[in-house]
């Protein structure tokens, strides 16, 4: 039954965009616009730096200064700072690029990749504050409290699931591809270029196509239906079909529900966005498998984490949004 419903599903998506182009066309050409205007212009130059930080010895710096730091807290080598604070800065997907070059370069076993993934994965500074605060909120301080709240959020993450036993995790030896030697500061530079175009241009296909997903979901009627399924289950709580509709478009694309979650302001809205957030939504996910499956390394610690820090993150923005913003 499965493998008819895994044949059927390009069926019905082709259908659906013959039969509703101008809405498949518009969804697509606004995502590949979003790319072009937003994504690769920020995100490409950090793909690069992060490849060449890697590639040159920066993990091992890393080690030095945070090796009594990662590991008692996250259950990871000190190499693995140079995806979190890389990921923090940078915004997804360059934590995950950054573990799997961490493994790929021998500085991580395959078990600590996992683990890394679970907390080096958020939406950058520069996209919270910038675009979610001073752009589509027109109010930066809710952007501060988003990332604070989204900071908090992967510490604790990365301790509930750096907590977690994993089967020979030590030595790393045993668990790592080949180690692969320092690359000359050219080498690096050339290879780190080459490969982050590369990341973009995947990065951009995945945006785009989850947008047109999305989009043919709430056209023909889908995601209203189980909104408002779901909106029974809170009727009387102030959360309305809209405000559903809002996270499952977020839960798929992240960019397309943040927008939407913008069209309003409030506390309530700064949750919303939260969760959209902390899951990040399908097209993140698949940029992050694109990154890390080729390489051995599971996806499932990730996706289980993103769920959990998706609430936890709606949380800590509620606390943070009653103290910070009266």
């Amino acid at each position: 039954m499965k493998k008819y419903f895994i044949l059927l599903l390009p069926v019905i998506g082709i259908t659906a965009m013959l039969s509703a182009p101008n809405d498949a066309v518009a969804a697509g050409s606004q995502a590949l616009d979003f790319c072009l205007r937003s994504v690769i212009p920020s995100l490409l130059p950090f793909l690069v730096f992060s490849s060449i930080a890697v590639s040159t010895g920066l993990a091992d710096l890393c080690a030095k200064i945070f090796g009594k730091i990662m590991h008692p807290l996250f259950g990871v080598p000190g190499e693995c700072a140079t995806a979190f604070i890389l990921g923090l800065i940078s915004g997804f997907p360059v934590g995950a690029k950054t573990a799997a070059e961490l493994y790929e370069n021998g500085k991580c076993s395959k078990n600590h990749a996992e683990k890394l993934l679970t907390f080096c994965n958020g939406a950058s500074p520069a996209f919270i504050i910038g675009t979610v605060g001073g752009v589509l909120w027109n109010d930066k301080k809710i952007g501060f409290i988003l990332f604070a709240a989204q900071t908090v959020t992967l510490i604790i993450t990365g301790i509930v699931f750096g907590k977690t036993k994993n089967v020979s995790e030590d030595p790393i030896e045993n668990d790592c591809i080949k180690r692969k030697k320092q690359e000359p500061f050219l080498s690096a530079v050339v290879s780190s270029v080459m490969g982050s175009a590369i990341t973009a241009l995947y990065i951009t296909a995945f945006i785009v196509f989850f947008a047109v997903v999305s989009q043919m979901l709430m056209h023909f009627g889908i995601i209203p239906a189980i909104a408002e399924l779901i909106s029974r289950l809170f009727n009387g709580t102030g959360i309305t079909q809209n405000d559903i509709e809002i996270v499952l478009c977020g839960f798929v694309e992240f960019s397309t529900g943040v927008k939407k979650a913008a069209e309003e302001t409030g506390l309530k809205q700064a949750v919303i966005t939260a969760l959209i957030l902390g899951w990040s939504g399908l097209s993140v996910h698949c940029q992050v498998a694109a990154s890390v499956l080729p390489l051995g390394i599971s996806v499932k610690k990730y996706i289980l984490a993103k769920a959990f820090s998706s609430v936890l993150f709606a949380v800590t923005t509620f606390a943070f949004y009653i103290l910070f913003n009266r």
